[in-house]
């Protein structure tokens, strides 16, 4: 009982501190390279790290496998979504300020992929050598269209 009791006040007394540290804005609360998060049972399921001078969020499966980062690269902003095989099967960045999402199949060949740039927002879809390219600028929407050879089969304007 007096070994609880002293444990409660321990912890009250590091609540009362840290409660006031983070009131009067000191911003020094913790600092480390990474923090790993743990469920119930000690297995890590996520974190924070700094890997090759990048930071970045991570989240793992019950298995330890990754499935979703988002980091913070030179070109700015990246968010990937792993299958259960460790691909990336969805990739969104912000890259030299232009958007970009691509939908990756499981050899990691992309299907779609939709982005803005400087002459406006194009979507384009792919299988192979085959798709579908829309492109909206300026001048007006456009498609074209792309066979299995990757020939132009038709477009419109």
């Amino acid at each position: 009982m007096k070994h609880r009791y002293w444990l409660v006040l321990v912890l009250a007394i590091v609540m009362g501190i840290a409660s006031t540290a983070w009131t009067q804005g000191t911003g020094r609360v913790i600092r480390a390279s990474a923090f790993i998060l743990e469920d119930d049972r000690g297995r890590p399921r996520g974190g924070l790290r700094i890997t090759e001078e990048k930071p970045g969020l991570f989240l793992l499966d019950e298995n330890g496998k990754e499935h979703v980062s988002l980091f913070m690269n030179k070109d700015g902003p990246m968010l990937q979504l792993y299958d259960g095989n460790d691909r990336t099967r969805v990739l969104l960045n912000v890259f030299k300020d232009k958007p970009t999402l691509a939908v990756l199949d499981e050899n990691g060949q992309t299907c779609v992929w939709l982005s803005v740039t400087e002459n406006g927002p194009e979507l384009i879809f792919l299988n192979n050598k085959s798709g579908a390219w829309l492109v909206v600028n300026e001048v007006g929407p456009a498609l074209t269209m792309y066979d299995k050879n990757g020939k132009r089969i038709w477009e419109a304007p």
